[in-house]
């Protein structure tokens, strides 16, 4: 299946195991409402972040492009939860 097939090609973990690592943010989430939180993670995360936010299947969660050191902006004020920056690349000045 998808999962075994992700663990093989990546030598890692699946998008089963990857997504119990949501369940921190949905903490950090809920305990700072109202507020802006930066957090900092790898791609396999932060690309199961967005797919939860989009109310995606995670399965193909590596359609979604992720550079190393980029943003992702996720409002999660009110009922939904809009992407509004993905993928963004900071230029060094």
């Amino acid at each position: 299946d998808f999962v075994e097939e992700v663990k093989r090609l990546t030598g890692g973990e699946g998008v089963d195991v990857v997504g119990v690592r949501l369940h921190p943010l949905e903490q950090i989430r809920r305990k700072h409402s109202g507020r802006t939180v930066v957090t900092v993670s790898h791609g396999g995360v932060n690309r199961v972040a967005l797919a939860h936010a989009l109310d995606l299947d995670p399965r193909p969660i590596f359609r979604l492009g992720q550079a190393y050191a980029c943003v992702n902006v996720i409002d999660y004020a009110g009922g939904e939860s809009p992407v509004l920056v993905m993928n963004a690349s900071l230029q060094p000045c």
